[in-house]
């Protein structure tokens, strides 16, 4: 009997015991599970399995019973960690990229003399709707690379510089697709109160993809005040010298650069004597890319004049607030001496299908700077 007690004495010393807080627990969807501190030992954790029943990314929102944050870890079917040290406030959401039929299970301590409640949903966030505000905090695991990227679908409702505006918490790589998901923009790099953009098309369907540059399971980035807007330019048909839209002395004409396309339009002026012009090319590019946007002066027969290229290579300087957007254009200025009295044409181009955004190009007697 002795003998029984004691190897019963030892087995209990010995053998690691999981701490009788912790718990394992199966999540429904849209149903919440109330968990509390799973206790002190260094292997006591708290485990909320769920199983989605389609893709997508899993909507997990977190309730305190003290109002705190609390920190948690995913992981996959075999228990093993795929995004770690996760911190939601209470009443607060994350998501976190899932598929269909695979196990997930959600890793919990909790703290002392407090419970929490976790829920999860999946949420569908492929479009964007216009001048409409989104926030999102992503666990950085589920979009650490292009290939996990996060795609938004949009639509634009008027021709002009389509702005996407945003406030992300760490570095956020964004690039431009058209709806076949090819590329028409280089890829730019934001963080914090950021704007970037393109010049679109009505009724074309775009996508935004966004992904964390450096691989990383740890933590999340919140994407907040994230909309996009379009602001006007009007399209004209002046793609050749037959159809080259007049300018008047010192007037701007602004100019739509669509991205994913190659860009050429023609504008024509008078001279009723002899006399120095001055041209002006200003961009008002998001992306001014590979040959630059760039600018001819050609006679009445559409022979180039100028002997040396006349480019800007200029991008705007955007910024916005909340009641609008602000566009600071850079301009080139070019001078062309004693012209004689006749018809003279301006005709603006890119070969880059990655320059987009609007130009404004206009003719003078006098000098910008003057």
């Amino acid at each position: 009997m002795k003998k029984s007690f004691l190897l019963l004495f030892l087995l209990f010393v010995l053998i690691p015991c999981r701490d009788v807080n912790a718990k394992d627990y199966t999540l429904k969807y849209g149903k919440e599970k109330k968990a509390g501190y799973a206790g002190a030992d260094e292997a006591a954790y708290n485990y909320f399995k769920f199983t989605p029943t389609k893709s997508g990314f899993a909507e997990i929102k977190v309730k305190t019973s003290n109002k705190g944050k609390l920190q948690f870890d995913i992981c996959d079917s075999n228990r093993k960690i795929v995004a770690e040290n996760i911190e939601v406030s209470d009443k607060k959401t994350v998501l976190h990229r899932v598929k269909k039929g695979n196990v997930y299970y959600i890793r919990t301590k909790g703290t002392e003399d407090a419970t929490h409640t976790l829920s999860y949903k999946i949420k569908n966030i492929d479009k964007l709707t216009y001048a409409q505000n989104y926030s999102y905090t992503f666990t950085n695991a589920s979009f650490y690379n292009e290939k996990n990227a996060i795609l938004f679908q949009i639509k634009a409702k008027d021709d002009g510089n389509l702005s996407l505006m945003c406030n992300a918490s760490d570095n956020v790589v964004v690039k431009y697709l058209n709806s076949k998901k090819k590329k028409i923009s280089n890829v730019s790099l934001i963080k914090g109160k950021s704007l970037t953009g393109i010049g679109a098309l009505k009724n074309k369907v775009y996508y935004i993809k966004l992904w964390k540059q450096e691989k990383s399971t740890t933590g999340t980035t919140n994407i907040s005040d994230l909309k996009y807007q379009i602001k006007k330019v009007s399209v004209k048909n002046n793609t050749n010298r037959k159809n080259a839209i007049t300018l008047s002395r010192g007037k701007r004409a602004e100019l739509l650069v669509p991205a994913g396309k190659k860009t050429s339009a023609w504008y024509r002026f008078t001279l009723n004597e002899k006399q120095t012009v001055y041209l002006t090319l200003e961009s008002g590019l998001y992306c001014n890319d590979g040959d630059f946007i760039q600018f001819d002066l050609c006679n009445e027969k559409g022979k180039k004049l100028n002997t040396s290229d006349m480019i800007n290579s200029e991008e705007v300087k955007a910024s916005y607030s909340k009641k609008k957007l602000k566009f600071v254009y850079k301009g080139i200025e070019y001078q062309a001496k004693k012209l004689p009295k006749g018809t003279y044409y301006i005709r603006v181009k890119s070969n880059s299908k990655t320059t987009s955004g609007s130009c404004r190009v206009k003719w003078n007697t006098v000098s910008s700077g003057k």
